[in-house]
C-alpha cells in the first residue's frame, strides 16, 4: 500500500509505503519462538480527543490482536495520573483480549500528559523470564505535567529500565516531540 501527499512547496512532497509477505506466501516459523511481552503506554491527555484518539484505539487493538495466546500485555493508560490495566502482565488469550478490547473502549482524552511517570510505570512491569519485553509508547504531544524536562526523561529509559525493554515511540498527530521520542527509541534499540 502506498499513501502519497504531494506537496509541491516542499519539493514534491511525502509518502509512505508499507509492503510485506501476503500470507499465504509466508512459510511456518523458522526456529524456536521467543513469545513477547508488550506494554503498551497509551497518551490519553486532553489533546488527544476525537480522531487521536481512535486511532490509538485502533492500534492498541490491531497490537493485541496478533498476539499468540502463549504471549503477554498490558495497557498503560496517562494524562496526569497514570493507570494500569493489569498488575502484571496477562495472557493473550480471548478472555485477556477481551478485557483489554472493554478496557480500550472505556479510554477518555482529558488532563495534562504526565510522559515520565507513564514510561516509569511501563517499564517496571515485571518481565518473565522467557519473553521478550517490548514497550510501545504512543503519545501525541509534549509533557506538560510531572517531570517535563526531555533530559530526565531520556535519561529514565537509560536507567530506569531494568529488564532492557525496547521502547518503540509512535507519534500521533501534528505536533509530536519527534526528537524526544527519536532519542527514547534509538537508546533502547528500537526505532
Amino acid at each position: 500500500s502506498v499513501l502519497a501527499y504531494p506537496d509541491p512547496a516542499n519539493g514534491g512532497g511525502h509518502f509512505l509505503l508499507l509492503a510485506g509477505l501476503p500470507e499465504h506466501l509466508r512459510g511456518p516459523r523458522d526456529g524456536p519462538h521467543i513469545p513477547r511481552e508488550v506494554t503498551l503506554v497509551i497518551d490519553r491527555s486532553g489533546s488527544m480527543r476525537g480522531d487521536k484518539l481512535h486511532q490509538v484505539r485502533e492500534a492498541a487493538w490491531r497490537v493485541l490482536s496478533q498476539l499468540e495466546p502463549d504471549e503477554r500485555f498490558n495497557i498503560v493508560a496517562y494524562n496526569e495520573v497514570v493507570d494500569v490495566f493489569c498488575a502484571e502482565p496477562v495472557l493473550a488469550t480471548t478472555h485477556g483480549r477481551d478485557a483489554a478490547r472493554r478496557c480500550l473502549g472505556s479510554l477518555s482524552a482529558g488532563g495534562g500528559t504526565n510522559i515520565h511517570d507513564a514510561l516509569l510505570e511501563g517499564l517496571r512491569q515485571p518481565a518473565a523470564p522467557g519473553f521478550l519485553p517490548i514497550l510501545l509508547f504512543l503519545t501525541d504531544g509534549l509533557p506538560t505535567v510531572g517531570r517535563t524536562s526531555e533530559a530526565v526523561i531520556r535519561d529514565l529509559v537509560l536507567q530506569g529500565n531494568p529488564w532492557n525493554r525496547r521502547v518503540f515511540t509512535f507519534g500521533v498527530g501534528a505536533d509530536v516531540n519527534t526528537p524526544l521520542l527519536e532519542k527514547v527509541a534509538f537508546e533502547t534499540r528500537a526505532s
